[in-house]
């Protein structure tokens, strides 16, 4: 445990820590969200499951992030085309607004940039 606090600020090097130390892939869950409190992982530990694989909680934990960060992206991009279409005449700010799922001013909000 001491190992995987040590690499906690290194995700790429915790990665590879964890596949390396057997012990890794069967921990007891009252540790892993030990190690959940201590490090600010987010590593899935369902109710009821007595053992669990670090090193697949750790790639799945990568793989959301992965998504979810994507997903972000293609959100921000649609807000850009639109905020570009409302700069430029081409549609009104409400249906820019509506065409995201936000006010007018969220809208306007996602496009100012610091």
């Amino acid at each position: 445990m001491l190992g995987y606090i040590g690499h906690a600020n290194d995700k790429d090097g915790l990665a590879g820590y964890v596949t390396r130390e057997e012990r890794f892939r069967s921990m007891e869950a009252e540790s892993v969200e030990l190690i959940n409190v201590l490090t600010d992982s987010k590593l899935e530990v369902k109710s009821g499951e007595g053992m669990v694989d670090v090193c697949k909680a750790i790639e799945d934990t990568r793989t959301e992030a992965k998504s979810e960060g994507m997903k972000q992206g293609m959100k921000q991009g649609m807000i850009d085309t639109l905020a570009s279409l409302v700069r430029d005449g081409v549609i009104p700010l409400s249906d820019a607004a509506a065409r995201t799922g936000l006010t007018p001013d969220e809208f306007v909000a996602q496009t100012v940039r610091t």
